[in-house]
């Protein structure tokens, strides 16, 4: 084959070398003739082999590229297969790598950035695995897992209403991703949209009846809404379709709890425990059963381990606190609500629960600064007026303002025996007694078994000389509770 170089030559010394047609001295007409001609084909059949040459390198150089094209696809999805084998093991920096390699093998490859963006999210690194999602969706638009990922970010990030959009794409790119459903069911649920909420985990338990997430989150809704049967009914079907669903058996001892059915509720939740033994709202739950039935100790375990899988548990340190105080351990009492507070300043129910043990122990500015900020927190609070309003009556300082804070939590709760019954003890002090009569008779309207009530309304009418009325009282608060010390006189013996 010739070379270019080698066909130019030629055409140069051909055309250098032709001679003057005149001069037939030095060759024959016909030889110059058949010369020329000859000269001409090997020209033509040397261009030929250069097109052919060149067609040939092309097509040798487009099957190394595609080989090598070949080559890198298969090394960048090795790399994502090894990825994914990382994913599943949980060993998200070690994945993150190992995505990012097929990347750089293959930059146009989608799964592999929605990956990677799952590692980083998995080790909080969201900005990076934002980055990832948007890169991922750039390369493939129509792929709801990018939106689901970046819901998950923006709902960890405090963005719901962002996150509720990104769940939105994803179920329109695919109605069948039950994730999504259910996860915008859940932040609906949270925002108290129970309407909302019911229907996305109802069109998850259609698009997958066999899954048992949506029927557990379905028992939660009834759960909200205070439907016990039917959220029993949801939980239990949730656990028949997969036996080894803990949260459908926590699920289940809440709605136990609320039903009063107190030992099936630590039975659901110690078989919660059993199926996730890291599961510390578990833990929390049968900690609170077991703080009802006044199981002192076996609640403080549960909120210890509660504590120990989740030190930032604030609830359990609230709780934790509350059985100290009951125990009479107030420093450890004090120390749980501090941090309760500390790792959640805006529950009215630690301060309220702190200002309870600044009572027991006389502590009345306490007390009253505690109630005041669970007030702060939640203004509708019968019974932190109620307690705010003892503190001032024992502290003997503002007897007005403790009037004003018990008539507040009665205008609150028509039902707040408390209230009444102090507002009662306080106008009987004052001298104030038919006012003290009346409130003792919402006391025991609310509570015939009130013993204490219908001894201090005994003691009214004794001051008011109703010796009839006072007699009947007394009896009945001595049937009611014989503990009582009798207001009787003993007659001397002669």
């Amino acid at each position: 084959m010739l070379s270019v170089s080698a066909v130019k030559t030629f055409v140069h010394a051909r055309n250098e070398e032709q001679p003057d047609p005149q001069d037939h001295s030095r060759l024959p007409q016909d030889k110059v003739y058949l010369g020329a001609g000859a000269v001409l084909v090997n020209v033509g059949a040397a261009l030929q082999q250069l097109f052919e040459a060149q067609a040939r390198d092309r097509l040798a150089l487009i099957k190394e590229f595609s080989q090598t094209i070949q080559v890198t696809q298969e090394s960048a999805n090795a790399h994502y297969k090894n990825g994914i084998v990382c994913i599943q093991q949980e060993e998200w920096g070690k994945a993150a790598d190992i995505f990012s390699r097929a990347i750089e093998l293959n930059p146009r490859f989608p799964e592999a950035y929605y990956q990677r963006g799952l590692a980083y999210a998995r080790q909080d690194k969201l900005e990076q695995a934002i980055a990832d999602y948007r890169e991922a969706l750039r390369l493939n638009p129509e792929d709801a897992d990018p939106f689901f990922g970046l819901g998950l970010i923006h709902d960890k990030q405090g963005f719901p209403e962002t996150a509720i959009a990104n769940y939105t794409e994803a179920i329109k790119r695919d109605p069948q991703h039950v994730a999504a459903i259910c996860n915008r069911g859940s932040l609906y649920f949270r925002q108290g949209l129970w309407e909302k909420a019911m229907a996305d985990y109802a069109l998850a338990v259609r698009v997958n009846p066999h899954n048992a997430v949506p029927h557990s989150n379905l028992g939660s809704g009834y759960f909200q809404l205070n439907r016990f049967a039917e959220a029993e009914q949801f939980y239990r079907e949730a656990i028949r379709l997969d036996p080894q669903y803990g949260a459908a058996y926590h699920g289940l001892g809440y709605v136990h709890e609320r039903q009063g059915r107190l030992q099936e509720a630590i039975d659901a939740h110690t078989q919660a425990i059993a199926l996730d033994p890291r599961n510390a709202g578990a833990y929390h739950n049968r900690g609170n059963v077991h703080r009802w039935q006044g199981n002192w100790e076996k609640a403080q375990a549960d909120f210890t381990q509660a504590i120990e899988l989740n030190p930032r548990f604030a609830e359990s340190f609230a709780f934790r606190g509350v059985v100290h105080a009951r125990q009479g351990e107030w420093k450890k009492a004090f120390a749980d609500y501090n941090e309760a507070i500390r790792l959640n300043p805006k529950n009215a129910d630690t301060f309220y629960n702190r200002a309870n043990a600044h009572l027991q122990l006389e502590q009345w500015e306490k007390a009253i600064d505690d109630f005041t900020q669970a007030l702060r927190l939640n203004p509708e609070d019968a019974q932190s007026y109620d307690g705010r309003g003892l503190a001032h009556y024992l502290a003997g300082v503002s007897l007005e303002q403790a009037e004003d804070d018990f008539v507040a939590a009665i205008a609150l709760d028509s039902n707040c025996i408390k209230a009444y019954y102090n507002l009662g003890g306080l106008y009987h002090d004052r001298g104030w007694f038919e006012a003290a009569i009346a409130n003792y008779d919402e006391v025991i309207r609310l509570n015939p078994q009130h013993a204490k009530a219908f001894y201090n309304r005994g003691a009214a009418h004794r001051s008011l000389r109703h010796i009839k009325n006072a007699k009947q009282d007394y009896i009945k608060a001595l049937e009611l509770d014989p503990s009582l010390p009798s207001p009787f006189k003993k007659k001397k013996s002669s």
